[in-house]
């Protein structure tokens, strides 16, 4: 007879599966069969101190217990072991996710042997994803976000910067807020998809002292400023041309072709237009520009209907982003000569 027991369990941040077999009492090969494993990461050292546990227990009885006593004892034995082996990993992850990494254990630490740095992120970072050798950053990914290093100091971020596409992220160090000292601005590739491509743009204050503050350009900023000062003006029977819509961006104003969704077979068309679904940031010496997909809402589709795409500078100061400068540039087949 065969008893055998699974658990899920997690410790240290990663996901795990523990399977315990109890073989027929009286087995000369091996009373006990535990298999541990890590989906994460088989963790070898693990799976000996939790097989050693049981056999240890196993070999202190006495050969003259019957059956059923040799696999309550086997049981309460293996479950002993695995919670002591659980705890102690439990444990060892805490104590892996806190306080400074001394220097030299690091493998991407620039530190000297012997100093350790009260701002470094504890765990190893994997892979470098982007970098500025001459400045001496560079960003890693990490399983729950990056780690960016600047010189001989790192940090950790909850940042998201991957998508099917395989995009990298992007980083420039200038002065983008004039104010006589660098920044460094990190563009990621966030989501991609049918009708979606987005990227995001964070500006990371930083200096020789380890202080990285991290200001992003949050969606519902961006989408806010555009709503405020622009205005699509669908097309109007009583206006010259029946085609014609309007693209209004601060004091100008700029005609669109939209004769293909004017006819009997389309519904009416939203005067809100949609922005978001399309946005792309660049950094460009000590500017920081901005374009976003301009679509329109036209029934019976259920997905806007892009006619153009909006330019603008970017301004950051003391954490804050505002767009300036903003400037519409139809698609090809919506100008108007």
């Amino acid at each position: 007879m065969t008893i055998s027991a699974t658990e899920t369990v997690g410790f240290g941040g990663i996901a795990c599966l523990r399977f315990v077999e109890f073989c027929k009492p009286g087995d000369s090969a091996q009373i006990a069969c535990l298999r541990f494993v890590d989906v994460g990461e088989i963790n070898e050292s693990r799976f000996r101190i939790v097989k050693m546990g049981v056999n240890e227990r196993w070999k202190g009885r006495k050969r003259g217990m019957n059956a059923k006593k040799r696999l309550i004892a086997l049981t309460l034995a293996a479950t002993a072991a695995i919670s002591a082996a659980c705890a102690s990993a439990e444990k060892q992850g805490a104590s892996e996710t806190r306080g400074p990494v001394i220097a030299g254990e690091h493998p991407n630490s620039k530190i000297p042997a012997g100093h350790e740095d009260p701002v470094i992120a504890a765990e190893p970072p994997n892979p470098i994803i982007a970098e500025l050798p001459d400045r001496d950053i560079a960003l890693y990914a990490a399983a729950d976000g990056v780690v960016l290093r600047i010189g001989r100091h790192e940090r950790r971020f909850d940042w998201i910067c991957g998508t099917p596409r395989g995009i990298m992220p992007d980083m420039q160090a200038a002065d983008f807020d004039a104010d006589g000292e660098d920044e460094l601005a990190v563009i990621l590739y966030t989501g991609s998809g049918t009708g979606i491509s987005i990227q995001e743009l964070h500006v990371v204050e930083y200096d020789g002292t380890g202080r990285m503050e991290d200001h992003v350009f949050a969606e519902n900023d961006y989408v806010g400023q555009l709503h405020e000062r622009f205005e699509f003006r669908p097309p109007n029977p009583g206006r010259d041309g029946a085609a014609t819509g309007e693209i209004a961006v601060d004091s100008r104003t700029i005609p669109v072709n939209l004769a293909e969704f004017v006819s009997e077979e389309y519904g009416p068309i939203s005067d809100r237009p949609v922005f978001g679904n399309i946005v792309h940031f660049e950094a460009e010496e000590r500017r920081l520009k901005a374009q976003f997909g301009v679509g329109i809402v036209v029934e019976p589709f259920f997905t806007p209907q892009y006619i153009g795409t909006l330019n603008a500078d970017v301004q950051y100061r003391d954490g804050r982003f505002v767009l300036a400068d903003m400037t519409f540039e139809p698609e090809p087949g919506y100008r108007i000569p």
